[in-house]
């Protein structure tokens, strides 16, 4: 996975279409690392193809996590992705979450209020079947 660093967009895209069809086996530690805002923009941009290719709730965090990025094009790539996200396992994945995570998330929910406003929150809450 060291080529998800390489300074080159070319080799770092590449390697984000190869690693798509499997991305649900990558760390999502590891891929949620190389979205920091230090990191070079091919970098954070393959790191968000492949956490929106992993399973729903890490599809979930990093999209909320990035609804107030500084990058206009990321912001508005987990905008829109969070508006279709929709997954058929979302309760019972929110439901296996260790309890520091459901609040982590649910923190994160709050936050996005702001941002997609209540309705879309109250839809996403809905799916995961948090009661709040």
């Amino acid at each position: 996975m060291p080529l998800l660093d390489d300074p080159s967009g070319a080799v770092v895209r590449e390697v984000a279409v190869t690693l798509a069809p499997s991305a649900d086996r990558l760390p999502e530690a590891w891929l949620r690392d190389r979205l920091a805002a230090d990191r070079p923009d091919h970098v954070r941009k393959a790191s968000f193809r492949l956490l929106s290719a992993h399973r729903s709730m890490a599809r979930l965090r990093c999209f909320l996590d990035l609804l107030d990025d500084r990058d206009p094009t990321l912001r508005a790539a987990a905008r829109a992705s969070l508006a279709r996200w929709a997954p058929s396992d979302a309760a019972s994945a929110y439901r296996a979450l260790p309890d520091e995570d459901r609040a982590r998330l649910d923190t994160l929910l709050d936050r996005a209020a702001a941002t997609v406003g209540e309705r879309r929150v109250t839809v996403l809450r809905w799916y995961l079947q948090a009661s709040r």
